[in-house]
């Protein structure tokens, strides 16, 4: 689609705005928010961000909040979805379906090794998801949404120096009669989509609540080398939650979720960059944008422009993961004090199979296998809410086991494997922190925060490692033949010294001092500082261990961020205007790379690459008028630089960064904007309609400075439109009938790009434009 239409449609959009998103800056408390406090028509909004329930427009940080009945009114099912609506935040993608990799405020981690941690990570009911592998499978039935932008370390145990994403699901509530729903969605791509939940009192002292996710598609790409659709998806996923009161000063929430995602890896896209390949020139047709274009590559495969059409040669593509977890939240109200104490247990299992290279025949692949198991333990005792000093205290252990292996195969042009690198890697963490966190009101319209966290983090484990040489007799469609055990018995590999030793530990804090100045309850001015901290961290490549990069991990990153905020409501919350205004130190940044060193080596390794500043500006706005009219909108400048360059001296001058380059999925601008229109009939039914859109700025997806064009790395602007229309009847509108449609102009663009040295760009692209139906019961 062209940009500059694209642009005009959504200035024209945006003065208004996503249609029922909640967005503001917050903070929060020590009890649970209800969902009748939860409104997106200009009612209060009430978040638990940082561990105290609080009204959104109270709480000095910039937040973004959207509610369960948000996401359902969008038939938002996934969690990739979610960020489409929410400024400064990028996400970028690999061909996993269940990984979230997101940017806020230009800081983020290209990586999706089942042993990195990433800058922005993701939390269930408190609970961290730190596996990569499983970031983003356990967003349905959900009360809310709640985004924090900015280093998050003093109330969050697991650091993070880019923000949060914190899934509140919906609890189960003593004293209601039993309820639920049920919504079934038939889409494009033969999707069938079930989300269910059922919520029932157990007697007067317990309520139960289950809910159930199924997700099924063909795949939105069609493979045109094999004739098979990629990107299919079977999703199962259930939770379980039992709330239990034996004292009013007493409550227990057990909770168990798990399930299974199994299906192929996700669209992989490539565009050619030479003119023929017989004379190797370059094109100078290069058209990233919408990949019209006679550019080939090497082996003179053309570019195609279809966003729903891919080319691979791999047959059994395989992306599947289990998981498992459980919690007990524990709360006790002592009068003077509020104890709560979370235990928790994650696991997956990931099992992935990939074609890397987006050419027609057989070249480069992927293979990775890995099983992650998480335990953490979780104190606070905090202060009352009432009174003018209010204080916290706590401490957090973060225990996480990851045995994984990885397979780099690389074949000759043809179903017989030539060589594969490949690990065995046996990865431990364990964390351990303490925090105190203080709010003193000075005067009625002036209040001063500080907090602190120290964090001692240790990794270690043992590192296997083969160069597995003439496996010529290997199917390239056999994904079992290239585990690191059955490679070993295939050839024997001759390997000396392994497995090896690692470890390193870190000890860290990270901190926030602040003040927020009230004049009257409608405005909030606030300002802060903060520092965030995240741990040094190995790499998973396998080259990296035959070469001995692998041992020296990366050190810590920092970031120092500078806050200004305003918040309002006015004409009896009809408007409501959110600003904020940021800087951000960001130093030893991490980031994967590949170089070949003085000897000759292909190194892959996890490094410090440099020292940054993201700067910026984020305003966002809701308008509810009355009429049944809602409108929102929010524009967010982003201006990201590098200052200083680490990696020549750590290459040996192989590769550089460049001195005022942008950040990697940093795009400048970010715009939302959208209407929605509510009708409501005599007989009380209810008829809605939607429309919003989604701009975002073109983007790199390489920091380093390569013999390559820049264009080939970045992908152009792109704009999203999505729609929708809902009937709601019957007796208190427990009926519902929706169409939608999401990219209804099905632009093409991607979330991960990099250049391939057969002369080609190739990335993982966004989903192709979607539409279908959604029947829905309440009760």
């Amino acid at each position: 689609m062209s940009r500059s239409i694209a642009f005009r449609l959504l200035a024209s959009v945006s003065l208004f705005a996503m249609p029922t998103a909640v967005f503001a800056q917050t903070q929060s408390s020590t009890a649970e928010a209800s969902p009748e406090e939860m409104d997106a028509t200009g009612s209060e909004i009430i978040v638990t961000a940082n561990k105290r329930a609080q009204n959104i427009q109270d709480v000095p940080l910039a937040i973004t909040a959207l509610t369960g009945d948000t996401l359902r009114d969008n038939n938002i099912v996934e969690a990739r979805d979610l960020f489409q609506r929410i400024p400064n935040i990028s996400v970028a993608s690999n061909a996993s379906a269940g990984q979230l990799q997101l940017s806020i405020r230009g800081i983020n981690f290209l990586s999706f090794s089942p042993i990195s941690v990433q800058p922005v990570l993701a939390f269930v009911d408190d609970v961290v998801i730190n596996s990569p592998q499983s970031s983003g499978l356990y967003a349905f039935d959900l009360d809310r949404v709640e985004v924090l932008r900015g280093p998050q370390n003093t109330l969050y145990g697991r650091n993070t120096t880019g923000g949060a994403v914190n899934f509140v699901t919906r609890k189960p509530r003593i004293g209601e009669e039993a309820n639920g729903y049920i919504d079934v969605s038939y889409g494009r791509f033969e999707s069938i989509n079930v989300n269910a939940a059922v919520g029932a009192p157990l007697g007067e002292k317990a309520a139960l609540r289950l809910a159930l996710q199924s997700l099924h598609t063909k795949g939105p790409w069609k493979n045109i080398t094999t004739g098979d659709r990629q990107g299919d998806r079977d999703q199962t996923l259930l939770r379980g939650q039992i709330v239990l009161e034996p004292a009013d000063d007493l409550d227990i929430r057990l909770d168990i979720h798990g399930g299974q995602s199994n299906g192929g890896q996700r669209g992989f896209k490539g565009h050619g960059l030479l003119a023929d390949s017989i004379s190797l020139n370059p094109c100078t047709d290069i058209d990233t944008d919408n990949f019209s274009s006679g550019c080939v590559d090497f082996f003179d495969n053309p570019t195609i422009s279809n966003p729903a059409v891919v080319q691979s040669d791999v047959r059994n593509d395989r992306d599947n993961i289990k998981a498992l977890g459980s919690s007990i939240t524990v709360r006790k109200d002592f009068g003077g004090a509020n104890l709560t104490s979370i235990t928790a247990y994650e696991s997956n299992t990931y099992d992935h199979w990939e074609d890397s290279d987006s050419i027609p025949i057989a070249f480069v692949n992927f293979r990775q296998y890995a099983k992650t198991r998480q335990w953490s333990q979780e104190l606070r005792l905090a202060s009352p809410d009432e009174g003018r000093f209010k204080w916290m205290i706590g401490g957090f252990g973060f225990w996480e086991n990851v045995k994984f292996e990885t397979a780099v195969p690389i074949a000759l042009f043809d179903p017989t494997v030539a060589f594969s690198d490949n690990n065995k890697v046996d990865h431990d963490t364990e964390a351990y922190s303490a925090f105190v966190q203080t709010d003193y009101e000075i005067s009625d319209k002036l209040t001063f925060s500080g907090g602190l966290r120290y964090v001692h983090e240790k990794k270690s484990g043992l590192a296997n490692y083969q160069f597995a040489v003439g496996l010529d007799a290997l199917d390239i469609n056999n994904a079992d033949a290239f585990r690191f055990d059955a490679l070993r018995a295939y050839r024997l590999p001759q390997t000396q010294n392994y497995p090896k030793p690692f470890g390193k530990s870190w000890s860290m804090w990270g901190g926030k001092v602040g003040l927020q100045y009230k004049p009257n309850s409608d405005l909030l001015v606030y300002t802060h500082i903060a520092r965030g901290a995240k741990a040094g961290q190995f790499t998973d490549s396998p080259d990296a261990i035959g070469n001995g990069g692998f041992f020296t991990p990366a050190e810590p990153e920092t970031v120092i961020s500078y806050e200004l905020g305003f918040k309002s409501e006015l004409m009896d919350r009809m408007l409501i205007t959110n600003l904020a205004l940021f800087y951000n130190d960001y130093k030893d940044q991490q980031q994967q790379i590949s170089y070949t060193d003085g000897s000759g080596n292909v190194v892959s390794t996890v490094v410090n690459v440099a020292s940054s500043e993201t700067y910026g500006a984020e305003l966002d706005m809701q308008l509810s008028p009355g009429g049944g009219w809602q409108m929102d909108a929010s524009v967010a400048w982003l201006n990201s630089k590098t200052k200083a360059d680490s990696l020549a001296a750590l290459t040996g001058g192989s590769l550089a960064v460049p001195i005022g380059r942008s950040l990697t999925n940093a795009p400048k601008w970010t715009l939302g904007g959208g209407i929605r229109k509510e009708w409501e009939f005599a007989n009380g039914s209810n008829l809605s309609a939607g429309i919003d859109g989604h701009y975002t700025s073109s983007r790199n997806f390489d920091l380093l400075e390569r013999a390559v064009d820049p264009i080939y790395v970045t992908d152009p602007s792109y704009f999203l439109l999505n729609a929708t229309a809902s009937f709601e009847f019957g007796e208190n509108q427990r009926y519902r009938f929706s169409v939608w449609g999401k990219n209804l102009t099905n632009d093409l663009y991607f979330q991960n790009l990099q250049e391939f040295a057969i002369g080609t760009s190739i990335g993982f692209v966004g989903d192709p434009r979607t539409y279908g139906v959604t029947l829905g019961v309440s009760f």
